[in-house]
């Protein structure tokens, strides 16, 4: 059998960089608009139960990321990739995924109460809305803050 295509999440411990080093980058990034810094690429990152709350992480690259029951409450994820992320039980409440693409992500049993979807303003001049994208997202046990979807329905 061939698995040398298989795609393998990368654990944090063995990261060419350290966490704390990506965000202050990525930090740098966003207030340069590209400048300074580097976006932060956690692309097929195992992110389990780490603590991303409170944190700006806008237009970060989170695809085929796992976080599983990861803390991100509070943070922002504007325009953030998550497709085909991991996000079962994660605690995304009061989080603002405003422009975010969630597509095939498992969102299965997250907290997102509170959590903005909504879309966003692009450009200048009204360059229209960016809405948030959860086509084929699993929502199923999602708390969405008036009740868990239970449905059989991705």
């Amino acid at each position: 059998m061939d698995i040398s295509k298989t795609r393998m999440s990368r654990h944090v411990a063995k990261m060419e960089r350290e966490i704390q080093e990506i965000f202050l980058d990525h930090t740098k990034w966003l207030k340069s608009n590209g400048g300074e810094g580097i976006q932060a690429d956690l692309c097929e990152a195992n992110l389990n139960g780490l603590d991303l709350s409170e944190l700006n992480l806008s237009a970060a690259l989170f695809s085929y990321s796992l976080l599983k029951d990861a803390d991100m409450t509070g943070s922002n994820f504007l325009m953030a990739d998550f497709c085909f992320a991991d996000l079962r039980g994660a605690k995304m409440k009061g989080a603002d995924l405003r422009g975010a693409k969630l597509q095939r992500a498992n969102l299965g049993h997250a907290n997102l109460a509170g959590a903005r979807f909504d879309g966003v303003n692009i450009g200048q001049g009204g360059g229209g809305l960016w809405p948030a994208n959860l086509e084929f997202a699993k929502l199923r046990g999602a708390n969405l803050g008036s009740g868990l979807i239970n449905s059989d329905r991705r």
